[in-house]
């Protein structure tokens, strides 16, 4: 049973992490699943719970119409890590995300669940 309090979707996004406020430059992972406060991101980092980071999500078109993606900045919250598969999933929930941002993720989530993309 899923005890998230939003819905979630299945996607697989290219995305770069950083810590914010640190001097290390970011490292590549990949956003698998989305909610309208959070995101599950895969990649070789384990982040203590309350880290925060800085996440660039290579978000692709919506559909046929639109012919190119966009790259999403959103701030969030290391909520959980859990080792899987030699990589680490973090549970990351969203602290700030820019409004025209927020409008473009909340219409990826209004899509069917058989649009979403590749289940990783």
């Amino acid at each position: 049973m899923d005890l998230r309090a939003t819905p979630r979707i299945h996607v697989s996004w290219p995305a770069a992490c950083a810590v914010a406020d640190a001097q290390r430059p970011p490292w590549p992972a990949r956003v698998v699943n989305l909610s309208d406060n959070g995101l599950g991101l895969l990649g070789p980092c384990n982040l203590p719970r309350g880290t925060v980071v800085e996440l660039q999500l290579a978000v692709p078109p919506r559909n046929s119409v639109e012919e190119h993606g966009h790259t999403m900045r959103v701030r969030g919250r290391v909520a959980q890590a859990i080792l899987r598969q030699e990589q680490f999933l973090l549970g990351i929930q969203l602290l700030h995300i820019g409004p025209d941002d927020l409008a473009r993720l909340q219409r990826w989530l209004r899509r069917s669940p058989e649009a979403a993309g590749p289940v990783s």
